[in-house]
């Protein structure tokens, strides 16, 4: 699937039972990031509680989730080029 723009770009999440599972959607494929805090802590090597004020939302509204995965994309550079590319696992931490 192969457009000029992101038009999806939100973080799914699944409750465990001492963590979230994030899964980050866009333009319809998913990729499978992991438990909400190892993701935080692995990939960009600081706190969930950091990483949520540092994007200004959190998982628990769809708001806040959308906030998330559009932060990730911009952050990640994900176009729509190296989403194609990409495995489900990429971005994973696990």
């Amino acid at each position: 699937m192969s457009t000029t723009t992101i038009s999806t770009r939100e973080v799914e999440w699944s409750k465990g039972f001492f963590y979230n599972n994030w899964t980050l959607n866009v333009n319809g494929k998913d990729f499978l990031l992991g438990q909400d805090v190892k993701w935080c802590i692995r990939t960009l090597g600081i706190d969930i509680e950091d990483f949520f004020t540092m994007v200004g939302a959190n998982d628990t509204t769809e708001e806040g989730r959308q906030k998330i995965g559009e932060w990730i994309v911009k952050e990640f550079k994900l176009t729509p080029k190296v989403v194609d590319k990409l495995e489900p696992w990429s971005l994973c931490c696990q």
